[in-house]
């Protein structure tokens, strides 16, 4: 674990993934990290079952995704006296961040607007589906729909020729989340500077607008583009993706056309083709562009995946093979770099998760702590916000916090 955020303290009200994940990425930073939760648990406790994985309380795969490092202290928002304590937690905290929606917010007295008077040095970090304006402000929305289906990406990156692929869930709440975590460090600066704390917002539809910015630009009007885009409806010969002899999809990225096409269609086995500017030219590939896909389709179906890529290598270009979501845990490339770890659950079963990839000083310094038990923390949190213990008893028995042990 990093300490470069050590001594901040971030109360989180989050759910799912986008805003636990900026918090997360804070607690591998060092910061204190409290999860402020329903009675009964954040929903992502259970979303394990969703994707048929195991969610029981000592094996819970998914939830340590965004909730590592972090103590749990689960409140009764709507109780008068959990709602104190979640104010008097303000009172020593630099972060709040949250994704309750804003109309709730307001009805428990805890937006911006209400406790700024209060808290004048808190960062308030808000984070929705569509923003806080607008038509669809109230609008729930996860980040399939509101940052994949609605930027575009889905339709833009798709083939006319078949249907639009589904991404895995929480890829687009994740890339949110570093977004909101920037906006919360430039903040935190503002507030070295001048004292004063801040409110922010992001939501996943502006986001995915700002990540698609290209797909946003190229898909106006005025610059004449028409999307789904037919597979042959390609500026170079290289754009597809291409099918190998042993059925797997390789991604070549290769601008350079005109000045390596030849050894491109060498290593294809397409040498007839070898010279001839109707072909390995950019405005004779632009002319026969659907004669030569259709072609380096037919030569790559009979090309095994290791000789393809091996030639690729040789040609120093970009290109990839697909890999399947059963590969990347297993790659030596993550594993030498850092980006993964084996980590062994109370129950004795074992996980490979990714973690957060940044290293300082060229050091990786990345530890991992298990999510925490819902309530492991509230009695201890508490005695430190000064209630007693008849007082946390109290509060316990009044459902107004859970507190667990």
């Amino acid at each position: 674990m990093s300490d470069v955020l050590k001594g901040l303290r971030v109360v989180e009200l989050g759910s799912h993934v986008a805003v636990p994940m900026a918090a997360r990425i804070m607690a591998d930073w060092g910061a204190e990290v409290i999860k402020i939760e329903p009675p009964k648990g954040e929903d992502y406790r259970t979303m394990g079952r969703t994707y048929d994985l195991p969610h029981s309380e000592d094996h819970n795969v998914m939830f340590q995704l965004g909730n590592a490092g972090k103590k749990s202290l689960p409140i009764n928002l709507k109780s008068p006296e959990g709602k104190e304590v979640l104010l008097k937690l303000f009172e020593t905290t630099d972060i709040f961040l949250t994704n309750t929606r804003h109309a709730s917010m307001e009805r428990l007295g805890l937006d911006y607007d209400t406790i700024k008077a209060r808290f004048p040095k808190l960062i308030y970090a808000e984070f929705t589906a569509f923003g806080l304006t607008g038509p669809d402000k109230d609008r729930p929305g996860f980040d399939i729909a509101a940052y994949w289906a609605r930027s575009g990406a889905l339709i833009e990156w798709s083939e006319a020729e078949s249907t639009p692929s589904k991404p895995m869930g929480g890829f687009g709440d994740s890339t949110s989340g570093s977004m909101l975590l920037a906006g919360i460090l430039a903040t935190l600066y503002k507030r070295d500077k001048t004292g004063q704390g801040g409110h922010l917002d992001l939501s996943l539809y502006g986001a995915a607008l700002w990540y698609n910015a290209i797909g946003v630009l190229i898909g106006q009007e005025q610059f004449g583009h028409h999307y789904p885009k037919s597979r042959y409806n390609q500026y170079l010969p290289t754009s597809p993706l291409y099918k190998t002899k042993d059925g797997d999809w390789v991604l070549i990225s290769a601008w350079n056309w005109g000045s390596k096409s030849d050894e491109f269609l060498t290593l294809f086995g397409i040498t007839d083709w070898v010279g001839n500017p109707e072909y390995n030219t950019i405005p004779g590939a632009k002319k026969n562009i659907k004669i030569i896909i259709e072609r380096i389709e037919k030569a790559i179906a009979q090309i095994s995946t290791k000789d393809l890529l091996a030639g690729l290598l040789k040609m120093d270009v970009v290109y990839e093979k697909l890999a399947n979501p059963s590969e990347p845990y297993k790659d030596p490339q993550a594993w030498e770099n850092g980006y993964l770890r084996e980590i062994t659950f109370k129950n004795g079963e074992k996980a490979v998760v990714p973690v957060l990839p940044l290293h300082f000083d060229g050091k990786d310094t990345t530890t991992f702590t298990m999510a925490p038990h819902l309530g492991q923390d509230s009695a201890a949190l508490l005695k430190e916000l000064g209630y007693s213990d008849a007082e946390v008893k109290k509060l316990a028995q009044d459902g107004a916090v859970i507190v667990r042990g």
